[in-house]
């Protein structure tokens, strides 16, 4: 019985002095956080965090001003604050992250770790979403670009047809316009000639009997030779001193019986030789 309380006794003595070397583990605010007074300032709870983490007085002092700005004044104050709120607080994200550590219970921290994934595959799926939208208003302009040109090109080439028709059309049309014309043109001649043969007709005596008209056929008579008259055309000649308009071209009788061929036009006075002489 003493043998084995020895050996018990010896056991106990080594788990003790196991025990005993095995270091004491750290307590930092995260850890204390369940044990932070409601009543313990926010400044004071900032305060030690930075002297752990060896911040400077200035970035201290920083971040307790924008706490007191935003009305935080005590761990109660920063306990109440939602996940929301705590966004819209313009401290760094490593200073909200450490205190919402320190002021929140154990279990806080898993939904901390939840809510940062949750925020990151938000993120994600929000650049994504942009990403596709993005290529779809690509693709969609893409379509709209190609359907413009397609429909320019018809149109171009419509209208290039429209613009040759009425071409043609024109072309015919001038066509027709200028046979008109042509036609109407001889037909007034032809007025001229017979208005002119009756106007040469009524007043015979009053042209035989102008001197520069005589004149100029016996220029004429030297000048040209006379036209061989045949018995069958002799009727058609008028008698001496008479004028037979032929459109540009006068028959003149002289006073010896013979004709002459000449100009209807005086290229002298430019005058109509076949009607009256001025």
């Amino acid at each position: 019985m003493g043998k084995k309380d020895g050996m018990e006794g010896g056991r106990g003595s080594v788990f003790s002095a196991y025990l005993a070397a095995m270091p004491e583990p750290t307590s930092g605010p995260a850890d204390q956080d369940k044990y932070l007074p409601d009543s313990m300032k926010a400044s004071t709870l900032l305060e030690q965090i930075g002297a752990e983490r060896s911040w400077s007085t200035r970035d201290i002092e920083r971040d307790v001003d924008i706490l007191e700005r935003n009305r935080l004044y005590t761990i109660r104050d920063l306990r109440v604050l939602s996940p929301q709120s705590w966004k819209e607080i313009q401290l760094l994200p490593l200073v909200k992250d450490l205190l919402r550590l320190s002021v929140n219970p154990e279990a806080d921290k898993i939904k901390l770790k939840q809510d940062k994934k949750k925020a990151k595959k938000e993120k994600k799926k929000q650049k994504k979403q942009e990403k596709k939208l993005k290529m779809e208003k690509l693709s969609l302009k893409d379509k709209e670009g190609k359907k413009e040109g397609e429909d320019g090109g018809e149109r171009a080439q419509k209208d290039g047809s429209d613009e040759a028709t009425p071409s043609e059309e024109g072309l015919v049309t001038i066509h027709k316009l200028k046979k008109r014309e042509e036609s109407t043109s001889d037909d007034k001649d032809t007025s001229e000639d017979e208005s002119s043969s009756s106007s040469s007709s009524s007043d015979t005596s009053t042209i035989d009997s102008e001197p520069e008209l005589e004149a100029y056929t016996s220029k004429l008579s030297a000048g040209q030779p006379p036209l061989l008259k045949t018995p069958g055309n002799s009727a058609l000649l008028p008698g001496p001193g008479r004028i037979q308009p032929m459109g540009n071209r006068i028959r003149v009788t002289a006073g010896n019986g013979t004709t002459y061929e000449v100009d209807r036009y005086c290229p002298h006075k430019y005058v109509d030789l076949a009607t009256k002489v001025t």
